[in-house]
């Protein structure tokens, strides 16, 4: 678009026009509202610099890496979310992706600094050979795949030499990294590891009953305040945005590229033939250096060897069969003349072909045949409309960005252009609008409401790529900022969150209460009849789960129980309480040969992780990092998000 737009502006007077807009920066300087940070550097790394636009196209790509994985366009605030969220699993409360991406990137960048020191390089043949022999761009037939390849790469935001670029920067540091092996656990750690891992634990339990609580009594007004001003971060409103959106679908190009009969039949009289079935021929061939040694094997088949043999002692390693193929498949001309106009199963004479000397013999031959136009007739309209489609696509896409380039709101190009222009009010990051529900129900919804939200409201933004081959475009109309819901806006809220941690807490007591008279005598099966409830026991499980009938916080607590041990913990919807007994510990067998092997190269994996960290720590250390904290800071929202 920008480049576009530097084209519109090369006439005289506008030329003019910004011969006077630089004089007057030169004189008075450019307003620091306007200023462009893309080019600041963010990160050095000896003498590597990373700059904010390195870091935002970096976080990007792993925003697409990680919505792929999840099935669905991820903005940044749900992939925060979700990275929140499994590291808490793993224990730690404290995980920031954006402070997780950019040290993926610095230790890239460690890397790369260690790889010019050690002079290590890659050709780009090695790569190419590497993608062609890469089974995820393969298809059915285990060949690469250009289809795949050009779709993954679409997936992912890639360019293929931008794709090439870091496919080999990435080779290179793991080189470096892979050669850290060799680490190899000793028996004593996997026995333990295994035992660790599989012992098994058994409980029985009992569920609170949330009908045989006693009611809990509605707040007053100054329980509700305090409540509220406890729990402020729980009633936000989220910033939420307008917008409009331009759409280039693949349905509105075909629609506009219909073709009529008349259209049709005109390209067939244009030219039948092309459209007939060519002759195709399959064929074997044997290369040779010399013309001389061509014609010594030749006589040798002659009289009585035979073809394949012949192939495999003056060219192994080189395809024999070839095809079938039409004429026009086959790109050597004196190749093509020998295979299609000699016999079937006769040995050629030597032909002089680009790749050396050969001896080619025909083994099949497949008839071609005129096809008449009914049965071509919608081929022929696939192919016309393929083609408009293809030209209105490129037509329509440069008409929007010139119109954009200078500077021509959504609306007044959808007019122009006969375009559907949708607006889009109150959504918010995840979205959602007001009620709850998604803005957009339409499969690329997401990543649209991603470009929505990526910078402030006069930020021009890129062309969005659909995942079925449109293209969309957004202008953000208003910004409503995040703000802080008044009490009166949020009292219903506020009641049903002071009663649900009222519930909490009354659970806990009862709770305990119980668990209070195990522990001093009573089986769970007395305290249960006691109250009403019925014990269960709950199937076997280990640390690694899965715990059924059991929430998982209990299942982990009861690991720290011993036979014999009593507990309890919140449902796993939050809404009662389970009290639990440990009632038997079951240590693990001895591993298998086949369980030991497996856990052995787990650890060892995690052995050489680790050691791989430790490296990398070291070689941060020695390199030496900087970080400008506050352009990081501005770049992912931080005081926004803060307020």
């Amino acid at each position: 678009m920008l480049e576009k737009f530097r084209r519109g502006a090369s006439k005289i007077m506008a030329s003019l026009l910004f011969c006077v807009l630089i004089l007057s920066f030169a004189l008075w300087g450019i307003p620091n509202y306007n200023k462009d940070y893309s080019q600041n550097t963010l990160v050095q790394v000896g003498d590597i610099k990373v700059t904010e636009d390195d870091y935002r196209r970096f976080y990007d790509n792993r925003l697409n890496e990680f919505s792929t994985q999840a099935g669905q366009r991820l903005t940044r605030e749900n992939a925060r979310m979700m990275f929140r969220f499994q590291q808490m699993q793993q224990g730690n409360f404290n995980g920031d992706l954006d402070r997780e991406v950019l040290n993926m990137q610095v230790n890239q960048a460690v890397l790369d600094v260690q790889a010019k020191k050690m002079g290590l390089g890659l050709s780009d043949s090695a790569i190419y050979d590497a993608v062609l022999n890469d089974p995820q761009y393969q298809g059915p037939d285990k060949k690469f795949s250009r289809a795949i390849f050009d779709d993954r790469l679409r997936q992912a935001g890639y360019s293929e030499p931008g794709y090439i670029r870091e496919r080999k920067t990435n080779e290179i540091r793991e080189h470096i990294t892979d050669a850290i092996s060799g680490l190899t656990p000793s028996k004593t750690l996997v026995d333990i590891a295994y035992k660790y891992r599989e012992e098994e634990r058994t409980v029985t339990t009992l569920t609170l009953d949330p009908a045989k609580q006693p009611k809990i009594a509605d707040p007053d007004e100054a329980k509700l305040k305090a409540y509220y001003e406890e729990n402020k971060r729980q009633f936000i409103a989220p910033e939420t945005r307008k917008f409009a959106l331009l759409t280039l679908t693949r349905d509105d190009i075909k629609a506009r590229a219909k073709t009529e009969d008349a259209e049709v039949k005109a390209a067939w009289d244009k030219s039948p033939a092309a459209w007939n079935i060519p002759e195709r021929r399959r064929f074997q061939q044997i290369v040779f250096k010399t013309k001389d040694a061509a014609e010594a094997v030749a006589k040798e088949i002659a009289g009585g060897k035979s073809f394949l043999m012949a192939s495999l002692e003056e060219s192994a390693g080189t395809r024999l069969d070839q095809g079938p193929l039409p004429r026009s498949g086959i790109g050597d001309a004196k190749v093509a003349k020998a295979v299609f106009e000699g016999p079937i199963n006769q040995v050629s004479a030597p032909v002089e072909s680009r790749g050396g000397v050969v001896l080619l013999r025909v083994t099949e031959i497949q008839p071609g045949r005129e096809r008449p136009f009914e049965e071509v007739a919608k081929e022929i309209r696939d192919d016309i409309e393929s083609r408009k489609t293809r030209e209105l696509s490129t037509s329509l896409h440069d008409q929007i960005e010139d119109l954009r380039g200078a500077s021509t709101k959504l609306a007044e190009i959808a007019t122009k252009l006969n375009l559907k222009l949708r607006e889009v009010v109150d959504v918010n990051k995840t979205g959602n609008s007001p009620d709850g529900k998604p803005a957009l129900d339409i499969t690329d919804g997401q990543k649209i409401i991603a470009a929505a939200f990526d910078g402030p409201k006069e930020q021009p933004r890129e062309m969005v790529e659909l995942a079925e081959g449109g293209q969309a475009w957004v202008e953000v109309q208003a910004v409503s900022l995040e703000r802080q819901k008044e009490f009166d806006e949020v009292k219903a809220d506020a009641k049903t969150g002071w009663l649900a941690a009222e519930a909490r807490k009354a659970f806990a007591v009862a709770a305990e209460l119980l668990v209070n008279r195990v522990k001093a005598g009573e089986t769970l099966d007395v305290v249960a009849k006691s109250q009403g409830l019925k014990t269960e026991v709950q199937k076997p499980f280990k640390r690694t789960g899965p715990f059924t009938g059991i929430p998982t916080t209990a299942a982990r607590q009861a690991f720290t129980l011993s036979k014999g041990g009593v507990g309890s913990a919140d449902t796993q919807d939050g809404k009662s309480r389970v009290v639990f007994v440990v009632t038997d510990v079951k240590p693990a067998a001895a591993p298998s040969k086949e369980e030991g092997d497996k856990l052995m190269q787990l650890l060892q994996g995690q052995l050489q992780n680790d050691a791989r960290t430790v490296y990398v720590s070291a070689l941060r250390n020695r390199a030496g990092v900087s970080i400008d904290e506050a352009a990081f800071k501005r770049i992912n929202g931080a005081e926004q998000q803060q307020r």
